[in-house]
């Protein structure tokens, strides 16, 4: 652009001055090769400049991300934390649980789940004589109490399949001693409120299947909720949600950034 303004100037002064106007257009093509430099300068700086705006970018958004790194390595400690406090407290719920009853849940029939067929074992027998409801599920509230800290680092979902969890065992475990003391015992699935404790954590199949077994349905919906909250325990600390809910965050940072400094 600059070379055809400098021929159209040129070509203008040779017209009006004839002769004399080749020392101006000397003079004018001085000028603005002179203008071409300064200008060429000019933009070669403020290219220096953009690129000195774009490292200080860089290097806000590194110092952002490295500290966000390090607050997420924190609380990722802090998950672990809650994870094997999570998983000492399902362990301790079950080894809590009266043995007599368990095992009774585990090796008799539905229709063995009686007081006449049950007091045939006097072993069994005697030893739920002995037990107490209200004694035998006292020690579950502070094992739930003990959690409630870590319920930030644990997760929603898996800390209501936690407290199924407990909920389940706490209920079978007051009705059966209950209802034994009463000549009414029954296997636990005759009670509505377990199936309302776990309708939200399983799904209608899991129940219907559990409902549909004679033997060991209780050890094997144990085992299910088991299996379930390993899994929100493995999927909270190295599931892939989490890894890509950091990596937007650090994305967000930098369009903010990217804004900001516009």
């Amino acid at each position: 652009m600059l070379d055809i303004i400098s021929q159209i100037f040129s070509s203008k002064v040779v017209q009006l001055l004839g002769g004399s106007a080749v020392v101006l257009s000397a003079i004018a093509a001085v000028f603005f090769e002179r203008l071409k430099v300064f200008w060429k300068r000019r933009s070669d700086s403020e290219i220096e400049a953009l690129k000195g705006e774009i490292q200080k970018g860089n290097s806000t958004l590194n110092s952002l991300a490295s500290s966000y790194l390090n607050n997420f390595n924190k609380v990722q400690d802090k998950r672990i934390e809650a994870a094997e406090k999570l998983w000492a407290s399902v362990l301790e719920i079950k080894r809590g649980m009266p043995k007599v009853i368990l095992l009774a849940y585990q090796i008799l029939l539905d229709e063995e789940l009686s007081n006449d067929k049950f007091n045939k074992s006097q072993t069994m027998r005697d030893q739920v004589q002995q037990l107490n409801e209200a004694e035998a599920t006292n020690y579950l509230h502070p094992i739930d109490e003990a959690l409630e800290t870590f319920k930030p680092f644990i997760g929603d979902s898996t800390y209501i399949l936690f407290s199924a969890y407990l909920g389940f065992i706490g209920r079978t475990t007051f009705q059966f001693i209950k209802r034994y003391k009463e000549e009414n015992l029954s296997t636990w699935k005759t009670d509505p409120g377990i199936k309302g404790m776990l309708k939200p954590v399983l799904t209608e199949e899991e129940i219907k299947s559990l409902y549909s077994m004679r033997i060991n349905s209780f050890g094997t919906a144990l085992n299910l909720l088991e299996t379930k909250i390993l899994i929100e325990i493995r999927e909270n600390l190295y599931g892939k949600n989490m890894t890509l809910d950091t990596i937007k965050h650090i994305q967000l940072m930098n369009v903010y950034l990217q804004k900001f400094t516009q």
